[in-house]
């Protein structure tokens, strides 16, 4: 019989053009295989290590930077997504994308509008929950009679709604549809409902939300969820991908809605592969949320990753002769290439400590995969621990040439010793092809026999009347700090001219740290409470923008806040632009400013200087004179201008006047010398210098303690 010719769809102009307009970005966000980075009109997309792809959003194209070429939407599927033409333009047509908006520059995120009509039946929907994907039946019933679930009355689809709290009497904040029926073989099967609330997922809520567990797709989270239907006093949360700003906002949202901190764990459920991995241990290395507000028990960091003790028998075979030919011990072997590039063929990094070199080759998790030669990497490491003598307890030593950081030391020594041991007591899983996520573990274990309906479903969601729906006063700091303080010391000492004594002071009061990652960290002092805090980099990088310098306000910081400090009994402020000016202009004038409150405001409202102030006069403080110290920037009068449009401000008397009806004198004060307060300082001390080589007369030293006295 003649074999049957394989049919060709052909497309008209018509439909082509259609399919070319299809919205890139609405294309990334529900169907792309990369990762999506930042926002504005020209976001960035990596896939497959292609870093420097550009969307431009106002013409919906893309653009790659280093092949100066770009092109329309069907090119990035057929060049960089792995489809034909034929199945990229089937896939544009046929899905439920948005055709192309032109991009419109707005300071406010779009609200998200519910577009899904919602179908009489869930039939199909649920079909697939259940017997494609085999989720419990009494948990999509659950999903059902409580409006998590929907099914899409155009496509069918499976609608996950994204309840704000994870409560089913919240409103619906965003949505996750899954496609119950793919007319493209391995095509992507499921996006994200457009302008659904950023840094969230699909969540539920159990009880009162004491652990909290982290999942990358929804179908992970009901899985294990069927797996464990006992589960209660937690929040479940989808993150949509591997988002870390999700972590922070969901433990900040629980804190301020149910007035609880996961205290009996954080959970990360990811996946089994190179990136699964490199997360967790990115937030393990960079998250440690404390147990409760104002103590130091940090809570602990827990991995859910399923399969990790598989291993591929085509590996596993080539290192234990890599072992017997070299004579290392096997185990040590495994634990080294599971930490790298978590025991596969290619070289993607799976951990977040800088540990590469011998199966992974680089740092950079978007970094292109390529596969290795898998014998080679086995005599170079082999070779390695020989050379250095290498043991599980000196593992750090191969990586030397990476500047682990301490704290990266300590997370790659711990983890080696556990893998060590999981492969030690041969607690292992010799398989031919490793398995992934929480779905491939719950459909195993339907195939073996399990039966999860058996087990009655605990639905003990948080009623409203119980909920603490106030926000705390507390602010939580959730950064982990650097066992030294040394870099920021030398950053701030150095680069911006502060007072030695000013720093050491302010470190030791906790006010300025030094998280893991070498940034400044400046908390914001409230009463006796801190209520936000903020970021300042120590290493300069272009991807900041124009100043280099990563600068950030802490998630949950209080508004309109900033850094401050109070000398004495104050009846005189001061207000800066930022922290660094604050502290240059301290050093400037230390030894003669006193009783006075000096801010830092960490936006440019003059509304939030004015509530400050009353707020202080409130509390009882009363000022003479309010001192606005600004550069001689752009930013500095822009600042001065919208002041003096205050209802506030007379400009005949130059005076405030507060909500009390007190008029205050206010005055500006800038820089003589330089632009900004480093400036200022850096400049005096070189006067200074040059003034005693040609005059004489007192010694350097004096002469600089004497300019750093003058008065303002």
């Amino acid at each position: 019989m003649e074999k049957e010719r394989k049919r060709i769809r052909t497309f008209t102009k018509a439909e082509i053009k259609k399919a070319a307009q299809t919205d890139i970005i609405d294309f990334i966000n529900s169907h792309g295989k990369g990762t999506l980075s930042g926002g504005g009109r020209y976001p960035k997309y990596y896939i497959n290590g292609h870093g420097s792809l550009v969307i431009d959003r106002k013409h919906n194209y893309f653009y790659h930077n280093g092949q100066h070429k770009g092109d329309n939407v069907i090119r990035l599927l057929t060049d960089y997504e792995g489809y034909s033409f034929p199945q990229a333009v089937a896939l544009l047509l046929g899905e439920e994308l948005e055709q192309h908006t032109p991009y419109i520059e707005t300071e406010e995120d779009l609200e998200f509008t519910y577009s899904y009509i919602k179908d009489e039946t869930t039939t199909q929907a649920a079909n697939y929950l259940t017997q494609v994907r085999g989720i419990d039946q009494e948990i999509v019933s659950y999903l059902v009679e409580n409006d998590y679930l929907i099914q899409d009355k155009r496509y069918k689809n499976a609608v996950l709604n994204w309840k704000k709290f994870g409560l089913p009497e919240e409103e619906i904040i965003g949505a996750t549809s899954i496609v119950t029926k793919k007319s493209i073989s391995d095509s992507p099967s499921k996006y994200i409902a457009k302008n659904s609330e950023k840094h969230y997922g699909f969540n539920i809520t159990l009880g009162q939300p004491k652990a909290v567990y982290f999942f990358e797709a929804s179908i992970d989270l009901l899985s294990y969820w069927s797996l464990n239907k006992d589960l209660n006093d937690c929040r479940l949360i989808c993150l949509e991908g591997l988002k870390d700003k999700t972590i922070i906002k969901t433990i900040q949202e629980t804190y301020q809605k149910f007035g609880m901190l996961p205290s009996d764990g954080i959970y990360y459920g990811v996946d089994n592969d190179p990136a699964g991995h490199h997360f967790f241990d990115s937030c393990d290395k960079n998250y440690n949320f404390r147990k409760e507000a104002g103590k130091e028990e940090l809570i602990i960091n827990q991995s859910l990753i399923p399969y990790n003790n598989q291993i591929q028998k085509e590996i596993y075979d080539q290192v234990l002769q890599a072992a017997t030919t070299h004579g290392v011990d096997k185990n040590l072997l495994l634990t080294i290439q599971k930490i790298e590039n978590n025991l596969t063929m290619t070289n993607k990094i799976s951990n977040g400590w800088k540990a590469y070199g011998f199966f992974a080759d680089s740092p950079n998790e978007h970094a292109k995969a390529q596969e290795i030669q898998l014998d080679e990497s086995l005599e170079k490491v082999c070779q390695a621990i020989k050379e250095k003598q290498v043991t599980i307890d000196t593992i750090a030593d191969l990586y030397q040439q990476n500047d682990l950081t301490l704290l990266e030391e300590k997370l790659l020594k711990d983890r080696a010793s556990e893998l060590y041991m999981m492969y030690d007591q041969e607690n292992i899983d010799v398989v031919y092809g490793v398995s992934k996520d929480w779905n491939d573990y719950l459909k195993e274990q339907r195939s073996e026999g399990l039966i999860t309906e058996k087990q009655p479903l605990n639905s003990n969601v948080l009623s409203t009347d119980r909920i603490r729906s106030s926000i705390p006063e507390s602010f939580t700091y959730y950064l982990q700090d650097s066992k030294t303080n040394d870099v920021v010391r030398t950053t701030l000492i150095n680069k911006y001219q502060a007072d030695p004594m000013i720093v050491d002071a302010l470190i030791k009061k906790r006010l300025i740290r030094e998280d893991d990652n070498q940034r400044i960290v400046y908390l914001w002092k409230d009463g006796e409470n801190v209520s936000g805090g903020q970021v300042t980099g120590t290493i300069e990088d272009k991807s900041y923008g124009r100043s280099k310098i990563e600068q950030k306000i802490l998630d949950a910081s209080r508004p309109g806040y900033g850094f401050n400090v109070t000398l004495g009994t104050p009846d005189e402020i001061y207000f800066f632009q930022s922290p660094e000016d604050l502290l240059s202009y301290w050093t400037l004038h230390k030894n003669t400013i006193d009783h006075s409150i000096l801010f830092a405001l960490s936006d440019d409202s003059p509304r939030s200087m004015i509530n400050l102030l009353n707020e202080k006069l409130e509390q009882g403080v009363s000022f003479k004179q309010v001192n606005i110290c600004i550069n001689k920037d752009k930013a500095g009068l822009a600042l001065i201008d919208e002041i003096t449009k205050l209802e506030a401000f007379d400009r005949k008397e130059r005076t405030l006047m507060t909500d009390k009806g007190k008029q205050i004198p206010i005055k500006s004060v800038r820089p003589i010398l330089g632009i900004n307060w480093q400036d200022e300082v850096q400049l005096k001390k070189e006067r200074v210098k040059e003034l005693s080589r040609f005059q004489g007369g007192p010694t350097v030293q004096q002469q600089v303690e004497q300019q750093l006295s003058i008065s303002r």
